[in-house]
């Protein structure tokens, strides 16, 4: 659904783009319980790449150690899940789109592609919504601007740019780091590949979710509020993964044949 708004990417419609840059693997260490998942750490850095450095107290205020043996596929769905339902609402309702928001709220979970498929309408409405009050508030009427997802530096929060759809180069691109991710990951991890082509998609998204926040943002959702939710799902992530959650089975099984299928999937 992430590509709805403006991405490629198969499931989950916050993404801001699919040509995100895909971050390193995270290093082993000799004491496993003090290992990252590489979902938290994606989100994370993600979220003070593209915010800026504001954006420091609130990850660092989470211990998200122990997390490194969560279900990468429990963990995907489940920053979708909190961007689709908690984060999304908050811009609509600073905007006044109370109704949508509320509607969005009142969503079932994100956990497999049905939930997906019935939050997708709802959240191109509002990202559509959102968007076209942005440009009318900013005196914008045509044209397209670049996308605000540059993480060398942090984006203007007023400048409320419209996301452009990655070009087949950029995609391309994507699809190897994808690639060369999940080859690194399985290296370091001694994993097979649908495990790692599984962590590599779970990371892309968890990317893209971080680069959603700044998008909230520019959509004048108020930071404090921003930061309470980037927080609530930080601690979120790490409960799921310590506690080694995992999806319905069905759902697992879904997600391991669609994985093996188009490397964009994880177990």
């Amino acid at each position: 659904m992430l590509a709805a708004c403006g991405g490629t990417a198969p499931h989950t419609s916050v993404h801001a783009t699919a040509t995100e840059p895909v971050p390193r693997v995270p290093a082993r260490t000799d004491a496993p319980l003090d290992e990252v998942h590489p979902v938290l750490a994606a989100y994370r850095d993600a979220v003070v790449a593209f915010v800026g450095p504001q954006a420091q107290s609130w990850v660092n205020s989470i211990d998200v150690s122990g997390t490194s043996r969560g279900d990468a596929q429990r963990l995907r769905w489940l920053v979708a899940d909190r961007t689709v339902r908690r984060l999304l609402p908050v811009a609509l309702d600073a905007r006044g789109e109370v109704e949508l928001a509320g509607r969005l709220r009142a969503l079932p979970p994100l956990l497999n592609e049905d939930t997906d498929a019935l939050a997708r309408p709802l959240v191109a409405e509002a990202v559509a919504r959102l968007e076209s009050r942005s440009l009318v508030a900013h005196g914008t009427t045509g044209g397209t601007t670049a996308r605000a997802t540059d993480s060398q530096s942090a984006p203007d929060h007023g400048s409320h740019e419209v996301a452009a759809g990655p070009t087949a180069v950029e995609a391309a691109e994507h699809a190897q780091a994808l690639a060369e991710y999940a080859e690194a990951y399985a290296r370091a991890y001694r994993t097979g590949p649908w495990v790692a082509a599984a962590v590599s998609a779970a990371v892309s998204d968890a990317v893209d979710a971080g680069a959603f926040v700044a998008r909230a943002l520019r959509w004048d959702a108020p930071v404090e509020a921003v930061g309470a939710e980037v927080t609530a799902t930080l601690l979120a992530l790490r409960d799921a993964a310590r506690r080694r959650e995992r999806l319905p089975r069905a759902d697992r099984t879904a997600a391991v044949d669609e994985t093996s299928a188009s490397g964009r999937r994880g177990p």
